[in-house]
């Protein structure tokens, strides 16, 4: 796979449209996805067998085992593939326009802006979005006369089931501490956060607390504050003209400097040029979109 970071600049979007599918990869035919631009469409994926790799643009990996699933936005760049340990990858996917309703139950964490991620642990919810895939990719295939409505029905059901494991959704339930530290960070995401303010508000010492919150987070504290910014930041690039250095402040960064740097380190890109893509790709309605989806920090 091509570097992700030199492969930025000036990449058309990539035009998908609704459709549904079933793919086996392995060493022999690895099949990487590699979409600089991103797509005109959001991307569900659903890893059923094997292991693969996502890769961001600022270079980063995320290893995406059995029963994961992750989502791209429209416009955000793609890269991922075979993981290179591995022999095999078997998933699912679907290209969908959302219904406005959807967005509500997209609210999934980030890797980085635009890419959200899952890992479904429950293995009755997993075994119901597989289900749900299987029955999606057949009804592809039919010549039913409402073929594309029970399409999306579909759709909408894996990310309402999806959803359940959602640690920001309101129906899932982790340790009653890391709810603590993620209630904090909301309150506090502005202003300076330490892993020891955190492990007081969950009640843990600061070693404790980090190794928890690593385990059923996926990521350290301090990176996902870091995270939890910059999608702060990238919403309101999207959704405001104000400059840059107003954004880094409201994102909690005193230093519109350093603020780009962290930024271009999670998206590949600096605050200006996320900005400009932005504008120059995306069409009303989705910016209207994108709006409502800024929460309160």
């Amino acid at each position: 796979m091509d570097d992700p970071v030199t492969c930025m600049a000036s990449h058309p979007i990539f035009h998908i449209p609704f459709s549904v599918g079933y793919a086996e990869n392995c060493q022999e035919s690895p099949n990487d996805v590699q979409r600089p631009g991103g797509a005109d469409n959001w991307v569900l994926e659903l890893s059923l067998i094997g292991t693969a790799q996502v890769i961001t643009p600022g270079g980063d990996t995320l290893t995406i085992e059995e029963g994961d699933v992750f989502c791209y936005r429209p416009t955000t760049p793609q890269f991922y593939s075979l993981h290179p340990e591995a022999d095999r990858w078997h998933h699912c996917w679907a290209c969908f326009s959302p219904g406005s309703n959807w967005l509500q139950w997209l609210q999934w964490p980030e890797v980085f802006p635009g890419l959200l991620f899952l890992r479904l642990r429950d293995h009755s919810i997993r075994r119901q979005v597989e289900t749900l895939f299987h029955s999606l990719i057949e009804i592809s295939n039919s010549h039913y006369p409402h073929r594309q409505d029970l399409m999306l029905n579909l759709v909408e059901q894996i990310i309402l089931w999806a959803e359940m494991e959602n640690p920001r959704g309101s129906s899932y339930s982790p340790d009653l501490r890391i709810r603590k530290s993620l209630a904090f960070i909301d309150q506090h995401l502005t202003k300076p956060v330490s892993v020891q303010d955190l492990g007081l508000a969950a009640g843990l010492s600061p070693s404790r607390f980090a190794h928890l919150f690593q385990e059923i987070m996926g990521l350290s504290p301090l990176r996902y504050i870091e995270k939890r910014r910059v999608e702060l930041a990238s919403n309101l690039l999207l959704s405001t003209t104000e400059p840059i250095s107003a954004i880094a402040s409201r994102a909690g960064y005193d230093d519109p400097l350093y603020f780009s740097r962290v930024f271009r380190r999670a998206t590949g890109i600096s605050p200006r040029q996320y900005r400009q893509n932005a504008q120059r790709h995306r069409n009303p309605r989705e910016k209207m979109d994108l709006r409502k989806k800024i929460r309160d920090s």
